[in-house]
């Protein structure tokens, strides 16, 4: 089982990781990390994935702007394209689902689902753990 998180907010990028490790047992080489668009093409161009967890709000680069558009053209690519490995499954998360209002058609088509990941709150880190063991029992 092969993960590729991609979150800009570095605290839940760690938090999700560790989650991964402990409660679903994902060894930690594993488990890869972007905090851009821009990286996370360069892993799926060389790696394939079973999971992709991506923000629905990123930057293009590492210092770029954020916006739900670059999410969106990431996963675009992913879709469309033949240079990047398709991962099996593709869940989206967001600390706010109004965020995604203009673009949440398009991301349900091409995102398994979209769970909100509020800060503060753990409950969604359990509803990705379910999302990975069923990926990983399938």
């Amino acid at each position: 089982m092969r993960v590729l998180i991609v979150d800009d907010d570095v605290a839940r990028l760690k938090k999700l990781k560790s989650h991964l490790e402990f409660k679903n047992g994902v060894p930690k080489d594993n488990i890869s990390l972007a905090e851009c668009t821009n990286d996370a093409l360069e892993f799926l161009r060389n790696t394939y994935f079973d999971v992709l967890i991506v923000d629905v709000i990123l930057p293009k680069r590492g210092d770029g702007l954020k916006s739900s558009e670059n999410s969106l053209e990431l996963l675009r690519k992913i879709s469309k394209g033949v240079l990047y490995k398709k991962p099996r499954s593709i869940v989206g998360i967001t600390a706010n689902l109004e965020d995604i209002s203009k673009y949440r058609d398009e991301f349900s088509m091409l995102c398994a689902t979209v769970i909100k990941a509020k800060n503060g709150d753990s409950s969604w880190q359990n509803s990705i753990s379910d999302f990975v063991e069923y990926n990983v029992v399938s």
